[in-house]
């Protein structure tokens, strides 16, 4: 994927809070030179900047570990924490809606703040392995409580204004994940081209050591034959001169 349409599926990913951000860096940026770790540093600063009244424990990690070097134990911490959240939110969502009321699809593509079609393009089957990746992580760890233990009833129920809550918050650290996941594994692809560069290097290089060894091998014979010349002739010369002595 190249640069310039990473950058766009980051900006279409992102919720309604950074819809100005959004409109602002497509007005003042050039997509098409940006590069990822920029944009991430301007939405980590846009993020820190926002004052929504929250008290700040909810503020994501994953967003601002995107701009960072992305360590391979954070990431799985941050998808645990991710997975513990979502399923315990998820069991309620799957209870009866109260009062009739419908929540909105985190993947419904009429939440995108732009309310544009998305083109069909080859980022399909990326979607799709982000898709898998996070249905896959809400699946490996079971809710558990504070202290430890699983937590396979409810206890109170939630408000609709809790689980409205909830869900954005969910959406919003989904998002978060799918930058980081994304960029992750678009330093994996850089690394595997890196690696294979590296391969095809070891086996010029052990080609050349095998043309350098045939050569040093020729060498070798050569002067093995001319030693013998050498000591051939010397052998002459000295019977020659014994005969002169005589």
């Amino acid at each position: 994927m190249s640069n310039e349409k990473l950058v766009r599926k980051i900006l279409m990913t992102l919720t309604r809070k950074f819809a100005h951000k959004v409109t602002a860096t497509e007005e003042a940026q050039d997509l098409t030179t940006m590069r990822v770790d920029e944009l991430m540093d301007n939405l980590t600063t846009f993020e820190m900047s926002l004052d929504d009244g929250e008290s700040g424990k909810k503020k994501g990690r994953a967003l601002k570990a995107a701009s960072e070097n992305v360590d391979d134990e954070d990431l799985v911490e941050t998808m645990k924490l991710l997975a513990k959240n979502f399923n315990k939110s998820l069991k309620r969502f799957n209870k009866k809606p109260y009062g009739g009321t419908s929540y909105p699809n985190a993947n419904d593509k009429g939440n995108n703040i732009w309310n544009k079609p998305m083109k069909q393009e080859d980022e399909d089957d990326q979607e799709g392995k982000i898709s898998n990746f996070v249905a896959f992580v809400a699946h490996t760890e079971p809710p558990v409580d504070d202290n430890g233990l699983d937590n396979n009833e409810d206890k109170d129920e939630m408000t609709e204004e809790e689980l409205l809550e909830d869900y954005k918050y969910l959406y919003t650290k989904w998002t978060e994940l799918t930058i980081v996941y994304t960029i992750v594994e678009t330093k994996k692809g850089k690394l595997k081209k890196e690696n294979e560069k590296l391969t095809q290097l070891v086996l010029d290089c052990d080609e050349e050591i095998n043309n350098l060894n045939s050569q040093l091998k020729a060498l070798n014979k050569g002067l093995t034959i001319r030693k013998v010349t050498v000591q051939t002739l010397a052998l002459r010369e000295e019977n020659s001169t014994i005969r002169k002595e005589k």
